[in-house]
């Protein structure tokens, strides 16, 4: 099923044959920058990277023979993951975004009691969050849930220390050596995909701004032409070259006299210029000046 979706709430709208090869498969599976906004398209990004990832993790821990805990985390990621892609992707549920932070958010501080505190390899999830959050969440958000995670951090690290026997610890060096080269990579590549849309996000805005600003100059020169032409046509005067009548704004035909009493506060005042004084009228006194 698919839902058609203005622009910005980075829902999946006509998946035509031809739409997806013009797009490409990444921009089907994550949204097109002219018709998805930067934080639905990191939304996508994100849960896609994590749900690829909890199903790595799922399949080390089995691999491993870790605690059964640990698989029962992956895969509550894993299911979590992809319902919350598929309704951002396809339905447009945006809003999503604050929903799978908190859930990232509980599934890290389980893994952090299942995987023996700050010696396991939850601890880097708390970078990934940091991180995410930051490019996910808008407004009030997105400054206090960065906070509320070092909050928690801080009181984790108490809590370890008071009641480490509230800590499930690794069975062996080597498990947890494991856990840590499973863990690392993963986060890594997690926080990889954040930073990379969030760069790539400013990118096409400057690059959006830039193409407006280049548009508007030359909008800005067309009129300017267009004033310096029209000005040019303001200072033509249509005056008939047999009668000289001249036609006003209006499309009237009115004698030099009327016009131009019409056009300004003035009044004329008859004169005869002395060549015309010479060729008519040579033998009376001159009217000059």
């Amino acid at each position: 099923m698919t839902v058609a979706s203005p622009r910005g709430d980075g829902a999946l709208g006509g998946s035509s044959p031809e739409r997806r090869s013009a797009g490409g498969l990444f921009e089907w599976l994550i949204g097109s920058v002219e018709d998805t906004a930067i934080e639905a398209r990191l939304l996508n990004a994100v849960t896609l990277a994590s749900w690829i990832a909890s199903l790595a993790m799922l399949a080390a821990n089995i691999l491993l023979g870790n605690p059964l805990l640990q698989w029962v985390l992956a895969g509550v990621a894993a299911v979590a993951c992809a319902a919350i892609y598929i309704g951002s992707r396809v339905y447009g549920r945006s809003e999503l975004r604050f929903h799978f932070c908190v859930l990232a958010f509980v599934l890290t501080v389980i893994a952090w009691f299942s995987n023996q505190g700050s010696a396991g390899g939850a601890t880097w999830l708390f970078f990934v969050l940091v991180t995410g959050s930051t490019g996910l969440l808008r407004g009030l958000q997105r400054r206090l849930f960065p906070v509320a995670i070092g909050i928690a951090v801080a009181a984790l690290l108490a809590l370890e220390r008071l009641r480490p026997d509230l800590l499930i610890a690794y069975e062996s060096a080597q498990q947890r050596s494991d856990d840590l080269a499973t863990m690392f990579p993963l986060s890594l590549v997690v926080t990889t995909v954040i930073v990379y849309f969030i760069a790539a996000g400013y990118h096409n805005e400057r690059q959006r701004r830039q193409r407006y600003y280049d548009s508007l100059r030359q909008d800005n020169a067309r009129l300017e032409q267009a004033l310096r032409e029209i000005g040019v046509l303001e200072g033509l005067l249509p005056i008939c070259s047999h009668c000289k009548s001249i036609r006003d704004k209006d499309g009237n035909w009115q004698g030099p006299e009327v016009y131009l009493r019409g056009s300004a506060p003035l009044e004329l005042s008859h004169r005869i210029c002395p060549r015309c004084h010479e060729r008519h009228f040579a033998g009376s006194p001159p009217t000059f000046p």
